[in-house]
């Protein structure tokens, strides 16, 4: 192979290491921003959860009350029954009686509604406990890796950099910039293999001239198709 390609091919190998880390680092804010809103919604969910919980204890309680005063008002007005002296007023008292008992009735029921209720919510929220302090731990434990990787990059990219920098100083600085502006464009690939007949990278059909030019590896070749240089890799054969 040319030197000059295999400066390339060496080149290729440094700066996708660099490419890499600072998409990595470009990337992680985003990643971290995602896992903390995940954290809050977590702890959001939990507590929109205990909030109905409590509320229709707050109800229960309520309907407890409530029965006790019904219930007081009942037994008020039966105590009150040998008082009257009238029939009307007699009769009137009773009514008054079955209309609490009714009442009472249909509060007994919202309370047993209410209890079941209550004791349903109270079993769903302990699971729900249990669920989201597991999860909020796994999230805890992403978050930390994310951010001591975030505070790690820097010296890997440090390195790389200086690593790249090394291999680029044995490229032509015209070459060298030609190869930055497809390193740019493509992605981060500004060289790939034609091993096989075709393009590693945009998989286009190579001609059987072209591979084998590319084999010889006397010659700079561009793919037609996405306008990478090809070079043969000993490593992947024919």
């Amino acid at each position: 192979m040319d030197p000059r390609l295999a400066n390339l091919v060496e080149l290729q190998k440094a700066m996708a290491v660099r490419h890499r880390l600072q998409k990595e680092k470009t990337e992680l804010p985003e990643r971290i921003k995602a896992v903390e809103q995940q954290l809050a919604q977590v702890g959001a969910t939990l507590q929109e959860a205990e909030a109905t919980f409590k509320e229709h204890e707050h109800r229960l309680r309520e309907k407890e009350a409530q029965l006790q005063d019904v219930q007081a008002k009942e037994n008020k007005i039966k105590g009150q029954l040998f008082q009257i002296k009238t029939n009307k007023e007699y009769q009137a008292a009773l009514q008054e009686v079955e209309n609490f008992k009714v009442k009472r009735g249909q509060v007994e029921e919202e309370i047993l509604i209410l209890l079941d209720t209550v004791e349903d919510e109270k079993r769903v929220l302990q699971e729900r406990r249990d669920e989201s302090k597991a999860h909020e731990s796994r999230l805890k434990m992403t978050l930390d890796g994310l951010q001591k990787r975030s505070a790690e990059i820097d010296a890997e990219l440090t390195v790389a950099a200086q690593g790249a920098d090394a291999v680029a100083k044995n490229v032509n600085p015209d070459l060298l910039a030609r190869f930055q502006r497809i390193f740019d464009a493509k992605d981060g690939v500004a060289l790939t293999p034609g091993n096989g007949d075709y393009c590693h990278s945009c998989q286009v059909h190579l001609t059987p001239h072209v591979v084998q030019v590319v084999k010889r590896g006397q010659d700079f070749v561009l793919c037609e198709g996405c306008s990478r240089f090809l070079y043969w890799d000993s490593e992947l054969g024919d």
